[in-house]
């Protein structure tokens, strides 16, 4: 059993989390606050090349200050940290998605591990989570936020109060049985969980960190986990919070159920028509993909109304592969 929820008021530690039956160790950063309240997990780098995201929970570790927040914090980051010094969002030892595999195996593959370790030492401690995530290197992607919808109402209404605080515009309930992420399996077992996507195409920049920990911290102020400043580097949080522009108020927010996508039926080169945040109706052309000769071979059109959130960036794309992931309004845009 993990010591780290063993509640010692106005502590920060830097520790690091071996998973069980692997050379795995996860750096991880503990904030007790100055009196007790939720306890709250944040994550980055389950998928390891989404950069934007591991250094935004890097920052917010290094600047949270115990004296301002109530309850536990744990911030990890990264998850895959084999996957980070091998630029892949895989994790090496099996080639696996970590974020399709839970809740994991106690002696499965090194992604299994490392997803049973989550949920069975960290997952009963916590009442919320934040899983932090991006484009990866091959994506182009729309700002967005997914929340547990395979839960108590509560629960869910919760973690839906969460993704509006982060002010991304896009919001997506996870309504699909097949609760293999992190935040949906995390949305069975009770816990309210929000994931956050921001940056892509595999790279990261001062200013969408920024963005990213001005977001996180919205959703820590309206959990009550902070209040104040931050004190690291004369940074407060409230500068932080006017970095960026282009936050969506909960009037504007909109909200999409589940992501859909489309497939591929060739290897060969992908041409979107449209861009990531794009609206589009139901039979509009979405792109086309040709064989290595320029002949188009698929015109991709729309199967119904919706909006992408994000899509293959690259030239090249495999048979099977997915071009686009779009999501669908629960209510008329």
């Amino acid at each position: 059993m993990l010591n780290i929820f063993e509640f010692k008021s106005c502590t920060r530690t830097e520790t690091l989390l071996a998973v069980p039956g692997t050379d795995l160790k996860m750096p991880a950063t503990v904030i007790h606050g100055s009196h007790p309240g939720e306890k709250i997990l944040i994550t980055s780098g389950i998928h390891a090349a989404e950069y934007v995201a591991i250094v935004a929970g890097m920052e917010l570790a290094r600047r949270l200050d115990p004296a301002d927040v109530s309850g536990t914090v744990i911030i990890i980051h990264p998850v895959n940290v084999s996957g980070l010094i091998r630029h892949t969002s895989l994790v090496p030892e099996d080639g696996k998605n970590l974020n399709s595999v839970y809740p994991g195996k106690p002696d499965g593959t090194t992604a299994e591990r490392i997803a049973w370790f989550i949920t069975s030492e960290l997952y009963p401690h916590i009442d919320c989570y934040i899983d932090l995530h991006g484009g990866g290197v091959t994506e182009s992607l729309e700002p967005h936020v997914y929340y547990c919808g395979v839960t108590d109402e509560a629960v869910a209404q919760k973690a839906r109060g969460m993704a509006l605080a982060t002010g991304f515009r896009y919001m997506v309930r996870l309504t699909s049985p097949r609760l293999v992420t992190t935040c949906s399996y995390g949305g069975s077992q009770g816990i309210a969980c929000i994931l956050m996507e921001l940056g892509c195409a595999g790279t990261w920049s001062i200013a969408q960190r920024e963005d990213f920990v001005r977001r996180i911290l919205n959703v820590l102020r309206h959990l009550g986990a902070v209040k104040g400043a931050a004190a690291a580097a004369n940074v407060s949080f409230d500068a932080v919070a006017n970095a960026a522009a282009d936050v969506a108020t909960p009037e504007d927010a909109i909200d999409l159920r589940d992501v859909y996508d489309l497939k591929s039926e060739l290897d060969g080169c992908w041409f979107p028509a449209l861009q990531a945040g794009d609206w589009f109706r139901k039979d509009d052309k979405l792109g086309h993909i040709t064989d290595f000769f320029g002949n188009i071979r698929q015109t991709v059109l729309a199967p119904e109304d919706g909006v992408i959130l994000y899509q293959n960036c690259c030239l090249g794309i495999a048979k099977g592969a997915s071009p686009m992931v779009y999501g669908r309004e629960i209510r008329p845009h």
